[in-house]
Order: C-alpha cells, then sequence, then structure tokens
C-alpha cells in the first residue's frame, strides 16, 4: 500500500516490534512512494540489512525530508525521538 499511495506524507512506526521483513518491505515502498515526507522506525529492530536497503531506498526518493531510525540514549519514558532533517 505504501508503493503507491499518494496521499499519506507521514509513517510514525516507532516501537512497532517490526523485524528485518519489516524493514525490507519499507525499503521496497520507499523506491515508489512520491508522497512520504516523514518516516520515523524507531526502536524496532530491522537489522543491518535491512537499514541498508533503505538507506538505498533512500537515493531514489526526493520527497523524504525526516527520517527517525534509532531513538536517542536521554529520553525520557514516553518521549519520542526528534526526527533528523535529512541533507
Amino acid at each position: 500500500m505504501l508503493q503507491v499511495n499518494t496521499v499519506l506524507n507521514q509513517l510514525n512506526v516507532y516501537g512497532n516490534h517490526l523485524q528485518a521483513s519489516g524493514g525490507e518491505a519499507i525499503a521496497r515502498a520507499l523506491r515508489h512512494n512520491l508522497s512520504l515526507r516523514t518516516l520515523d522506525l524507531g526502536d524496532n529492530q530491522i537489522g543491518d540489512l535491512a537499514t541498508t536497503r533503505i538507506a538505498n531506498a533512500l537515493r531514489k526518493t526526493t520527497t523524504l525530508t525526516s527520517l527517525q531510525i534509532q531513538p536517542l540514549n536521554d529520553l525520557h519514558p514516553g518521549q519520542s525521538p526528534p526526527p533528523l532533517p535529512l541533507l
């Protein structure tokens, strides 16, 4: 669905227990999505390979401006980390 969605501009899956397969699905979708601006993948266990595939997919997208992958160490319980701008 994310691949063909033209309305969604923010996706927050922080702490949703995503594993490598979920990260890889997001990487595949990012290659085609033209509307997503903010993506929060923090506090998931997507692994190095899926993270690398997401990074490679980001080379093909021009719309994503904010990506959060890991939570910051100094957060209070229940506090979401701020998104980091993409350069």
